[in-house]
């Protein structure tokens, strides 16, 4: 005698689930994650800080007490020897709103880092959470630059013709800033 099971839709649904969690859990295998720590959290770690903390926001703008390095979001890997050898050590990134360091957060996790964390509302949180922000501080021993403004639109210059125009910026740092290179982005016929 031969036995028919049925399996009924509400069946095939719980099985189709199933299916779609596991096959998600097999794609995250191998690149881990990192945790995701609100301002509190933060400020009862810094109190006994045993972490790396690294402001990754560009341009420059603040950063919290206790900050070890500043590193673009978007250069982790070229930097890389900012980083401890240690792939298990503990770092804490941050940024202004929490996007950046979430993409540099990301970034760490991909290149095999498995205890990352990223501050919820970056600095703007936790300063509106009251605790303290430095702004245009000198405290990591690296020079910074903080630019006044981010570009000038000259117009149009006639070909042949100069252009003077001065800018300012400020070593936020805390080393003797050298500027190896400077150039000039002409483009022709905008």
């Amino acid at each position: 005698m031969k036995r028919v099971t049925r399996i009924s839709s509400l069946g095939i649904l719980i099985i189709l689930v199933a299916v779609v969690l596991s096959a998600c859990g097999q794609a995250g295998e191998g690149t881990g994650s990192y945790d995701d720590i609100t301002p509190a959290q933060l400020k009862g770690m810094l109190d006994n800080k045993d972490f790396l903390f690294v402001n990754v926001h560009i341009p420059y703008e603040a950063e919290i007490p206790q900050t070890d390095i500043f590193v673009p979001y978007n250069e982790i890997e070229q930097n890389l020897s900012e980083f401890p050898d240690n792939r298990e050590a503990k770092i804490v990134l941050y940024c202004r709103s929490g996007s950046m360091s979430a993409t540099a957060a990301r970034a760490l996790v991909d290149l095999g880092f498995t205890n990352v964390w990223n501050l919820e509302g970056g600095f703007v949180g936790w300063e509106a959470q009251g605790y303290e922000l430095i702004r245009n501080g000198r405290t990591t021993g690296q020079p910074r630059i903080y630019f006044e403004e981010d570009s000038f639109d000259a117009g149009m210059v006639p070909w042949g013709d100069s252009l003077e125009y001065t800018f300012q910026f400020t070593n936020v740092g805390d080393a003797p800033l050298t500027i190896g290179d400077v150039s000039v982005l002409a483009l022709e016929g905008c």
